[in-house]
């Protein structure tokens, strides 16, 4: 199974901007809401230092790749 991997790897996106091929449309999803709904911004979480750091790099790297997109409200 392991030499299978190693001589397939090309194969295997280990990172979401290794999925060539695949456009971002086939991982997001729309929240339908009803016609009177409205956002609601939530207060934002506490996370420690660390916790901080890697949630900003992945969230700078799922942005980069087109994933997830700015909505930016008036």
């Amino acid at each position: 199974m392991i030499r299978v991997l190693f001589d397939h790897e090309g194969a295997i996106g280990w990172l979401v901007a290794n999925l060539k091929g695949i456009g971002p449309t086939i991982c997001m999803h729309k929240i339908n809401l009803e016609d009177n709904a409205k956002p609601v911004r939530q207060i934002q979480r506490r996370l420690n230092p660390h916790m901080k750091e890697v949630v900003q790099k992945e969230g700078v790297k799922i942005l980069g790749v087109g994933i997830i997109y700015v909505i930016f409200y008036s």
